[in-house]
């Protein structure tokens, strides 16, 4: 019977030359798929050529959009020192990595042409951008001046004077999906929203420092408009919104702000419906917040913190104002604001009013 058939080592022979044959299989194997899918690093140098192999640093290539052309899945794009230009947007939809060896303060990829055009397209999840300087780029009334971003990371990276201009928003980052971890998003104008971000989707922003950015309608520092957004352990300072809505800092209608300091920002343009020199929430939550010294121009409202939706918990909202007078909070009613600090919060669960005592 079949069940009963045992074969004893030994018993089964080759052919003379099949073993042999058979070892080489099993090499095979086990080692072809690792040779045939291993990592490959490409190099670019300001003084490379798109005709080198790219593979070393003596035969470096000259251009990003070259090096992105020639890589696959889990390859790495090592950049030199200096200032890469680029032609044209750069579109990633490979897991790649593309580092600045030298970090972000010594590489710096720009917009180099008159024409208008962001710099990155990002839209792979294992796809990252790191230890470099964004610079220049401009959405031309479209949205993410430096990064629209599907999905990916942006790490350790600097972000600066980049636009998105007319009806666009994210003069930064236009993010989707996604994480942007331990950047400088600063010297970004967004002219609808989002001066430095934008955030559109389920993504995450996490230990940056988001300043001296500029929105016309809002959300000069960031615009929230997903729920499954968070910022998280950021510092969001001396943003400037000049024209409608409010939100001088963030303007947030959806996700989580948490353990976050939000200061100095400003709403300059006057009017009753303009207010939130910090934040100008209509949903999502605030958590774990130090809102203060943000201002907003006469004849606005709350200089710390314009709600209208939303939660707010543990969270101080101190030393706000309206021109020169103390006004930090505009809410009502106050169900939703729970265990934090506000001159106003004169009622509400676990709520005081004491000032905090910055140090």
């Amino acid at each position: 019977a079949i069940n009963s058939l045992k074969i004893r080592h030994g018993d089964m022979q080759m052919p003379p030359g099949w073993s042999a044959v058979f070892r080489a299989g099993v090499v095979f194997l086990l080692l072809g798929p690792v040779a045939a899918f291993a990592a490959v690093n490409y190099y670019v140098a300001t003084n490379g050529s798109d005709a080198a192999a790219g593979t070393n640093w003596a035969t470096a290539l000259q251009t990003v959009s070259n090096a992105v052309a020639r890589t696959v899945n889990g390859d790495a794009i090592m950049l030199s020192n200096g200032t890469h230009s680029i032609k044209a947007e750069v579109v990633i939809t490979k897991g790649i990595t593309l580092q600045g060896v030298w970090g972000r303060s010594n590489t710096v990829v720009r917009r180099s042409e008159a024409a208008y055009y962001r710099l990155f397209i990002v839209s792979n999840a294992n796809a990252v951008l790191e230890g470099m300087t964004l610079r220049n780029g401009y959405a031309n009334n479209t949205h993410g001046g430096a990064v629209y971003m599907y999905s990916g990371t942006i790490r350790d990276c600097s972000l600066g004077n980049n636009t998105a201009s007319a009806n666009g928003v994210g003069g930064g980052v236009y993010a989707l999906g996604g994480a942007v971890r331990d950047c400088n998003v600063t010297n970004n104008y967004g002219a609808t929203s989002g001066g430095g971000l934008y955030l559109a989707g389920s993504c995450l922003v996490s230990n940056c420092f988001i300043a001296k950015n500029r929105a016309e309608h809002g959300g000069a520092g960031l615009t929230m408009t997903s729920a499954g957004a968070i910022v998280t352990r950021c510092v969001i300072r001396n943003n400037t919104n000049s024209y409608y809505t409010g939100g001088g800092g963030i303007s947030m209608g959806a996700g989580t702000v948490q353990n976050c300091l939000i200061a100095g920002n400003r709403q300059t343009m006057d009017g009753s419906d303009k207010g939130g020199g910090g934040v100008r929430q209509s949903g999502g939550t605030l958590l774990n917040c130090t809102i203060a010294g943000n201002r907003v121009m006469g004849g606005n409202r709350a200089g710390g913190v314009w709600w209208a939706g939303g939660c707010i918990t543990n969270t101080i909202v101190y030393g706000n104002t309206v021109g020169a007078t103390p006004d930090n909070l505009m809410a009502s009613p106050l169900t939703t604001i729970r265990y934090s600090c506000a001159p106003e919060l004169t009622n509400g669960v676990g709520n005081v009013s004491q000032d905090p005592d910055f140090i």
